[in-house]
């Protein structure tokens, strides 16, 4: 409204064009962008636009002063179309970066007996707070205005921070002991005297100690 958007159909394309530019951007980023660089360039480009993209929404919105009658109708606010431009620039920025990659790290950098478990939780934590921000938002809004947005900027940079501390590059790393590596630098290793050549005359189950060794090499009792 503050753009000069006042009139309901208006307002429906705008809410219809972020999710058109969300969905594109997650499109263009499995097709082409995740080919050019490594998740983590990716991750910390996303963490660093959507920052950016709040900070300046947040000053847009402190800057432009309510809609009033002197307003003429279908008349349009500079600062408030630059609002409106951040709120798709963040859109963008989310779906080629923080968006699907989260999902993509997720299922890759756990040890395989516990991928499962571990991807049952970072979904539900996912869906969580995505549900949690879309509940906080409103009352937000409503309270401290365009301080809301400052709020989100400090998560982004939260994000980044956490990324360029934390998250090494998975992209090309193979899973299993390649994964492992990049987490801890306590990796089992096998020399060629671990590994049993299996041919026709192999017994599938051995016996007494060979029994044991397979039991303790996977973990858990077969």
């Amino acid at each position: 409204m503050s753009a000069g958007f006042t009139n309901v159909s208006a307002s429906l394309f705008l809410t219809g064009l972020f999710g058109v530019i969300k969905l594109l951007s997650a499109t263009f980023f499995m097709f082409v962008f995740v080919h050019l660089r490594g998740n983590r360039f990716w991750l910390l480009l996303g963490s660093a636009l959507c920052g950016a993209a709040m900070l300046v929404l947040a000053f847009c919105v402190h800057s432009t002063t309510a809609p009033t009658s002197s307003l003429p109708a279908g008349g349009l606010n500079f600062i408030g179309v630059v609002s409106i431009l951040m709120v798709y620039v963040f859109a963008f920025a989310f779906g080629i970066s923080l968006g699907p990659l989260s999902w993509n790290i997720c299922s890759e950098i756990f040890p395989a007996n516990i991928t499962t478990v571990c991807c049952a939780i970072t979904t539900s934590v996912q869906w969580l707070f995505q549900i949690v921000i879309a509940a906080v938002t409103p009352p937000l809004l409503a309270r401290v205005g365009w301080a809301t947005y400052i709020f989100y900027a400090a998560c982004c940079t939260i994000s980044f921070i956490w990324v360029y501390y934390c998250v090494p590059e998975t992209k090309g790393v193979n899973l299993g002991r390649d994964m492992d590596r990049l987490f801890t630098d306590d990796v089992e290793e096998f020399s060629a005297e671990d590994v049993t050549v299996a041919d026709e005359e192999t017994h599938l189950l051995g016996t007494g100690e060979e029994q044991n060794k397979r039991r303790m090499s996977f973990g858990f009792p077969v």
